[in-house]
């Protein structure tokens, strides 16, 4: 879940149509480790993982060591 998270940073989704993407774009599927026909997460279950992470503290701790590490690979992300 926290790969999709990332993508939909990335591609500055809403919970709706990464949900679609997620179902439409088999490169994504095998990305974030979901069989073909298997269950994907819904809008709502993205919703509430975020918020649960964002609740916590979580998500910028998270992000921000996502971020640590890409920086510390030469990547910058714009």
């Amino acid at each position: 879940m926290f790969k999709a998270l990332i993508l939909q940073a990335q591609h500055n989704l809403s919970d709706a149509r990464m949900e679609f993407m997620i179902r439409d774009r088999l490169s994504w599927m095998r990305f974030l480790v979901f069989d073909l026909g298997a269950p994907t997460p819904d809008e709502n279950t993205i919703r509430h993982f975020r918020n649960r992470l964002a609740e916590t503290g979580t998500l910028k701790r998270v992000m921000k060591a996502f971020d640590w590490q890409l920086h510390k690979k030469g990547y910058i992300p714009m």
